[in-house]
């Protein structure tokens, strides 16, 4: 996950959950054909998460 700075959210972006599993977000990233996700804690925008950021989380290699 990216952190954002005071709340600055991807305009647009599908928003998920900051407790919510990695599943959960590749399946909504794969799904709208988003770039990332908006990751939002108590309704707050605190990061970004990307397919990247998810395939590296999984132990996959990263293509950036």
């Amino acid at each position: 996950m990216l952190p954002l700075a005071a709340g600055r959210a991807a305009p647009g972006a599908p928003s998920i959950g900051y407790d919510d599993d990695l599943r959960h977000a590749l399946s909504l990233l794969l799904r709208t054909g988003a770039d990332s996700l908006t990751v939002l804690k108590d309704g707050a925008a605190v990061g970004l998460l990307s397919l990247e950021h998810v395939r590296g989380a999984a132990g996959g290699v990263s293509q950036a």
